[in-house]
């Protein structure tokens, strides 16, 4: 039996997050995208997963629409630019937005984005410091060259399968849900 596992990529507009979507998904890269709007969506199957992985708009007009995805979330991936010291700032608010809304367990993993874009690849102590005081796991990718990204999934694939076990109950605790409903309806109208 296939699991389904959610995953959602949250951070300001133009951090990449597109980008290492599609550089996962097909191993591509393009220079430009069109911005998402709210969300989109694509799947990856994965042995017995089925890696369903949400792409929110990063617009502030959107911002407040993004903790709708939130619901049965089980890794949450806020990007930022390593060219842009502003959007790690950025990144904390997404954050405090996640510890706001989010109600069930879920791994988070902060991303600096765009590494190829920067000379020094050093990652700075203060933001080591942050994701270590809030628990996050951290990655530093290149959507543009790949670099980081197999990685970064492999985290996420892992956790899947660490909660396997619950993704399975739960989806088999649902099937007999509807089932049941639909022995009743059916009873009902004999």
């Amino acid at each position: 039996m296939n699991v389904n596992y959610k995953m959602i990529m949250i951070g300001d507009a133009a951090v990449g997050k597109t980008s290492l979507i599609y550089r996962y998904i097909s191993n591509i890269f393009m220079d430009t995208y069109a911005s998402t709007t709210i969300t989109s969506f694509v799947s990856k199957r994965v042995k017995d997963i089925n890696l369903n992985i949400w792409d929110s708009a990063g617009q502030e007009r959107f911002k407040s629409l993004v903790p709708s995805f939130f619901r049965q979330v089980k890794t949450i991936v806020i990007v930022f630019s390593a060219e842009d010291p502003k959007s790690f700032e950025k990144s904390k608010e997404w954050y405090d937005l996640i510890q706001k809304t989010v109600t069930e367990p879920a791994q988070i993993i902060m991303v600096q984005n765009m590494i190829d874009k920067v000379q020094n690849k050093t990652v700075s102590q203060n933001i080591l410091d942050y994701t270590k005081e809030h628990n996050m796991q951290f990655c530093q990718c290149s959507a543009k060259t790949g670099e980081g990204v197999q990685e970064l999934f492999n985290i996420i694939l892992s956790h899947a399968n660490s909660i396997m076990p619950e993704l399975k109950q739960r989806q088999e605790e649902l099937l007999h849900t509807i089932i049941t409903e639909e022995r009743i309806k059916c009873s009902c109208c004999e």
